[in-house]
């Protein structure tokens, strides 16, 4: 059974590290290393992390600096060619490591995989499922626009990492969607299509503050302006315009929304999907706002069901 390094990094994680930690500890792929990185916690997180005798843990401890300084500073620590990543707040299925080391033994051209997931809360509770798409050239026609692969599912090889230079450290929040556009073209992807993994949703997460929204978007305006102006491609060029649409569509923004999906369609021309964004963008904003504000996805379930790769439903997440 070859070593898995599962890389997990805590900042102030006492209420939900034990339980993070004792969802790798069960994993059925038991030859682990559990490399801990503790950005400088302040409450009692280190404490709960040394009640575990666990020989395959190590925990090393430095001054808060961040989520991509803590992974670097794991670099030269993995002593595996597998890492898997998880957050300190979530947890994964026992089998989720099996699975996905053998999709990847058999199948050495991905580099990156990872899996379906659950919304839970702060109890533990099913909030929803979020299923992303599966198959390499569907994520990387999605991920320019969203990121379709969840950083705590992942299963990776470490030279991708390496390849990459890790992870940008000016990133605060957004680190992993950078890291993984930037490996577009380096290796492909997959999302094994089980429910393998489960993502805590409370108050406390860096996922959900204005910065980290503020800089998600910095990173997808980035990206796509910087393909539109290097790409001579009106293809690529269109898809990128729709992007950014995209973006705007969704954060109720229809006037900017609809002149990118304009842009859109002058580039690569009219599509179903190019069409169906523009339309509303154009004539049902009024009606969307209202959708939104009741929260009236239920009534679409059935529809986001069919769109398997969804082209024109988001998920809800």
């Amino acid at each position: 059974m070859d070593l898995v390094t599962f890389l997990v990094t805590t900042y102030n994680s006492e209420r939900w590290i034990s339980e993070s930690i004792n969802s790798v500890l069960a994993q059925t792929h038991s030859n682990l290393q559990i490399l801990i990185i503790d950005d400088g916690s302040e409450d009692g997180t280190v404490n709960k992390i040394k009640e575990f005798s666990d020989s395959r843990i190590e925990l090393y401890c430095k001054e808060h600096s961040g989520i991509s300084k803590s992974l670097n500073f794991a670099l030269d620590k993995i002593k595996s060619h597998f890492v898997a990543r998880l957050d300190s707040d979530d947890f994964s299925e026992s089998h989720r490591l099996t699975e996905q080391f053998n999709f990847m033994k058999k199948n050495p051209s991905i580099g990156i995989i990872g899996s379906n997931f659950i919304l839970v809360d702060e109890t533990g509770k099913q909030i929803d499922k979020i299923q992303n798409p599966e198959r390499h050239d569907a994520i990387v026609e999605q991920l320019p626009r969203r990121c379709c692969i969840w950083n705590g599912s992942v299963l990776m090889r470490k030279d991708v990492i390496k390849q990459l230079n890790g992870y940008d450290e000016k990133r605060v929040t957004g680190e992993d969607w950078d890291f993984f556009l930037r490996a577009i073209g380096v290796t492909k992807f997959h999302n094994i299509q089980a429910y393998l993994t489960l993502k805590r949703m409370h108050p406390a997460s860096i996922s959900f503050t204005k910065q980290a929204i503020k800089e998600t978007e910095d990173i997808l305006l980035a990206y796509n302006i910087s393909i539109i102006k290097s790409n001579d491609d009106k293809i690529k060029k269109g898809s990128a315009y729709f992007n950014i649409g995209y973006h705007f569509y969704y954060k109720n923004d229809f006037k900017l929304a609809k002149e990118y999906f304009s842009k859109a369609i002058i580039n690569r021309g009219i599509t179903f999907q190019n069409f169906r964004y523009h339309f509303c963008s154009k004539y049902l904003s009024r009606f969307i706002r209202i959708y939104r504000k009741y929260n009236l996805n239920k009534f679409l379930d059935w529809a986001r069901y069919l769109d398997k790769k969804n082209r024109f439903l988001r998920n809800k997440f």
